[in-house]
């Protein structure tokens, strides 16, 4: 099975304490909220979301979104990214050197 964009972030997410728009930029996210969104309609993951305050490039003070997953959701989303990153049973992965 294919890993999506959206099951990266999903792990991502689900072993960071959060990201905003802008760090998931280093991880080619460019739209997070939406992936947010897809995450939550997909799977019924619920995200914390979280206002924080991060310095813009001209001195001042620029709002953000911080995804985050808690508790059950952690669970949850660690669960679903088991499930579809693990291979088939009855398929061994053969390691080279």
């Amino acid at each position: 099975m294919k890993i999506t964009k959206e099951i990266r972030m999903l792990e991502l997410l689900a072993n960071c304490d959060g990201l905003t728009k802008i760090d998931a930029i280093h991880h080619s996210d460019t739209c997070l909220n939406t992936t947010v969104s897809t995450i939550e309609r997909k799977y019924g993951i619920r995200f914390k979301k979280v206002p924080v305050l991060k310095d813009n490039s001209f001195g001042g003070k620029t709002r953000f979104i911080k995804y985050c997953l808690e508790g059950e959701q952690r669970e949850l989303a660690l669960d679903i990214v088991r499930r579809v990153t693990r291979p088939p049973s009855g398929l061994e992965i053969k390691k080279t050197p």
